[in-house]
């Protein structure tokens, strides 16, 4: 249960095990900029991001 300010909110466990955590560009350089900010990364042992110029949609 979820208490919200609106009221109270009931998953079924059901549906839950079938949740999938997504991953995004953004989410992965969120995390790798945090764990450079503490230190945990050391950038010495990748190699250089290459990024590709974004292709306007048509």
């Amino acid at each position: 249960m979820l208490n919200i300010a609106k009221g109270t909110i009931g998953l079924h466990f059901n549906c839950l095990s079938n949740a999938k955590l997504v991953l995004t560009d953004d989410l992965v350089t969120e995390m790798l900029r945090q764990r450079k900010v503490a230190s945990l990364v050391d950038e010495t042992r990748f190699d250089i991001i290459e990024e590709e110029p974004e292709q306007a949609e048509d």
